[in-house]
């Protein structure tokens, strides 16, 4: 089952249940009020509407806690992506009142975060009067870092380097926990890099299955356990066409670029050692030529291994120009 937000497409064949879900509840596109009872939902195909002065992200929470209910004697697997704490930001008096030192957007984001907050937390109650706390593997993280463009002040990603949309870490370093309890160690923490493109082969293990030799990702059970050392990934890249970023280790190699009349422009790659640069402010490209080569080398070595890119730029005359960017002109394929 899903419940949530989908945002991969619009056309009937991209449909939730028609890629694979038994259930789905919520809406296609990238954004929602959450607060408006006009704006259509869908319950499988079928339009339906929020009550007046519900708030979304409640009912997705109490959603979710009906899907885990109606399934709990039998093995389920629930997609429960929040659109909190995305845009429009709306939130309910009584979450506001629980961040009163704070004001504006700030205050407003705050609030929305203690409502997704609360919602996890019901769920999680939920499995614990369902009895299958034992036994249910949980993900959460977010799908990119705190937007910081334009004139939005009400996310702060510092010390990393930009945010949402960005390749840099403030884009693309996010929190990711991981909870099943007499499997994974509570409290423990695991700092070697990790991506979503593990939770696949990670949720395919807990379910007692086979993982495909052709999966992108690792099982990642046996390195928090530590039955297995080391880090899961020798390389991770990232590509938004035709935007990229490659990391090996503690190096990071980002290349943006912009169009000038049409014709696409690649800015300079540059270099980080996130070891002792994590806000990637010092470009060390010029004095490791290596180190640029055999990272471009395992990025051509990765691409050579996926289809091609079938979105272009959607505004190739109009870059966007970044603050504080080094000087870069920029552009995001958005």
């Amino acid at each position: 089952g899903i419940v949530g937000k989908w945002h991969l497409g619009f056309a009937s064949h991209f449909h939730p249940m028609e890629r694979g879900f038994d259930e789905f509840y919520g809406f296609l596109s990238g954004a929602h009020s959450y607060v408006s009872s006009s704006q259509v939902l869908l319950r499988g195909h079928e339009e339906v509407y929020i009550d007046e002065g519900q708030y979304l992200t409640d009912v997705f929470s109490e959603e979710a806690c009906d899907f885990i209910e109606r399934h709990r004697n039998e093995p389920f697997f629930l997609y429960l992506p929040y659109n909190a704490v995305h845009t429009p930001l709306e939130a309910l008096q009584k979450y506001l009142d629980r961040v009163p030192s704070l004001t504006g957007d700030r205050q407003i984001y705050a609030a929305m975060t203690i409502a997704m907050d609360d919602g996890i937390g019901t769920i999680l109650n939920k499995l614990s009067e369902t009895g299958l706390e034992q036994d249910t593997l949980i993900f959460f993280f977010s799908d990119n870092g705190g937007v910081i463009r334009y004139t939005d002040t009400y996310t702060r990603n510092a010390p990393l380097k930009a945010g949402k949309l960005f390749l840099n870490e403030g884009g693309i370093r996010i929190p990711f926990t991981m909870r099943w309890p007499g499997h994974i160690p509570a409290g423990s923490v695991y700092s070697e890099p990790v991506t979503s493109l593990n939770v696949l082969p990670t949720a395919v293990f807990a379910a007692g299955g086979q993982v495909p030799g052709n999966v992108d990702g690792v099982n990642l059970v046996p390195y928090l356990t530590g039955r297995k050392s080391g880090s899961p990934h020798e390389v991770l890249c990232w590509r938004q066409y035709p935007n990229r970023a490659v990391r090996k280790g503690n190096w990071k190699l980002v290349q943006y670029s912009y169009h000038d009349n049409g014709t696409l422009v690649m800015n300079p790659a540059r270099l980080y050692d996130l070891s002792t640069d994590i806000g990637e402010t010092n470009n060390v490209a010029g004095a490791n030529p290596g180190v640029v080569d055999e990272l471009n080398q395992a990025y051509q070595d990765w691409e050579s291994g996926t289809v091609s890119a079938l979105w272009q730029p959607r505004n190739p005359n109009s870059p966007i120009v970044v603050p504080d960017w080094d000087g870069e002109r920029i552009e995001l394929p958005i």
